[in-house]
This record gives C-alpha cells, structure tokens and sequence, in this order.
C-alpha cells in the first residue's frame, strides 16, 4: 500500500507455544485511523502490541516507516509510536498533569526536571483533551470518559505522529465512548496522526474509522475502505453470524444489525 506508515511482512507472532499470526503480511496507511476488528481471539491486540515491539517475531519483519523495527531504538521509537494498553494503570493519587508528563519520557534526561518545552507539550495536551480544569485533580477522582481521556493525554505528550489504542471504549457507557472517538477523530483532523485502534463494536468502528482490517483466526480476513469491507457477508462469515448492513441515514455510514447464527435474514440490497 502507498503511503503506509508500517507494515508487517509475512510475520508470524504470538506467545510461547501458541501463534497467533503466521505470515501476516499487512500494510496501515498513513494520516487516518484504523480499525482493527474480529471475534475474540482473533489477533487485534497481538497485532498492536507486535507493532510497538512489544512482542517479538518468530518470523518475519515488521517495518516502521522504511526501517525494520529492530533497527530502531526505544527511545527513537517511543517518539514515533504512541500507545495506549486495555487496562493502563497509575496511582489514584496522581494529578492529571503529573500523569500526562509522564507521556514525556522519551525527551527526558535522567536527573533533570521537565523543560518548557515539556511543560508546553503537556499543556497542549490537556488542552486537546479538554482537561483544563481537571489537571491538578487526582486520577482516582475522575469518571470513567475523564480518566480515559487523561491517559489519552499522556499518550498525546509524547508528540508521536503514530498512536496505537487498544479497546479505548472498553468499560464505557455509550456517551463515553462516543466523546472517546470523537476526540480520537479530531487527532487525526487536527494533528493529522495515523491512528490504529482496536474496537468491539463494529459500529463504533464503521462511524469513525476510514480504514478497516478484519482479522479471523489469526488471519486478514478482510481488510480496506470501510465501505469496501464492511458488507453483510464478509460480517457474516468473518463472526460466524446472521446480520443485515444499513445505512446510517444521518452520515451515510453503514450499520450491522447482528441476528442469531441460521436465522433468515433479508439479503442486503446490491
């Protein structure tokens, strides 16, 4: 794919005894925000985390850019990927600031306070994040959509032009989710980052994202412009279920409604 950020080239990953991925050959692209979907266990974490070099290949490569990524550094590649884990975890005593500079780290010298510089970034983070009047309150203080756009903070401090979330909706109400999203999209509006996020709800992921890879079973089952991939039979078989896709008469956006496995349902109209 032109205009990728990373690919991964017949990698095959996953933990111990047990692959997740073999010969996964898969490219993001660059400047908009992917969705990676799929039934449980399917490999949409696996694939970030193997992404930001948190778990090692058996085979293959996985490319940042136009560089392998064992040829980058830590710290080099914590100024270039970002990324936010299911379940992020801090002192509830911690202030919001405190805990957004801490997306810092990679610019920081050992012994030495914070720069204006640092103190800017972090600002401009939580500014982003509509957190203004929140940054001196302790993490354990706030509701579940305002701790979450913390860390998103903490994420955006450290000033990567790629981010990497994984179920950043988990554990939210649907309003959460949705501010989620939407602050999500204006990264890429904005900030213009390429964005991959891991999500359930496959209609949380058709709304905000441009692109889409399906994974079943370790495999790319599907995967392109949210248009092309998500269509009633490739849902059907990629989570082994009956369904109808409409349209969202409001954005235009398509729509799984999901039915029991067998059920008859109405083909899809084209």
């Amino acid at each position: 794919m032109r205009d990728s950020f990373a690919s991964f080239e017949a990698a095959s990953v996953g933990y111990r005894e047990t692959m997740v991925f073999r010969d996964l050959t898969l490219s993001l692209p660059q400047g908009r925000i992917t969705a990676l979907c799929g039934p449980n266990g399917s490999g949409k974490s696996t694939a970030l985390r193997a992404l930001r070099g948190l778990l090692g290949l058996e085979t293959g490569l996985v490319r940042i850019g136009d560089r392998p990524l064992g040829a980058w550094s830590l710290r080099d590649l914590a100024k270039q990927i970002a990324m936010l884990t299911q379940a992020p975890s801090a002192p509830d005593e911690i202030s919001v600031a405190d805990l957004v500079m801490l997306g810092r780290f990679a610019y920081r010298r050992a012994f030495v306070g914070p720069t204006a510089e640092d103190r800017a970034i972090v600002d401009r983070a939580i500014a982003a994040c509509d957190l203004g009047d929140l940054a001196e309150r302790p993490l354990g203080a706030l509701s579940g959509g305002q701790s979450q756009r913390a860390w998103i903070a903490m994420v955006l401090a450290q000033d990567a032009p790629v981010i990497l979330l994984d179920e950043p909706t988990n554990h939210l109400d649907i309003a959460h989710a949705l501010e989620t999203l939407e602050l999500v999209r204006s990264l890429k509006h904005g900030q213009g980052k390429s964005i991959v996020v891991v999500l359930h709800d496959l209609n949380l992921a058709a709304k905000y994202a441009d692109h889409m890879v399906l994974f079943r079973e370790g495999q790319v089952a599907a995967e392109g412009a949210v248009a092309e991939v998500f269509t009633q039979a490739t849902i059907a078989q990629v989570f082994d279920i009956a369904c109808r896709v409409i349209e969202d008469p409001l954005h235009g956006r398509p729509i799984c409604i999901p039915y029991p496995k067998g059920q008859a349902v109405e083909r899809q109209a084209g």
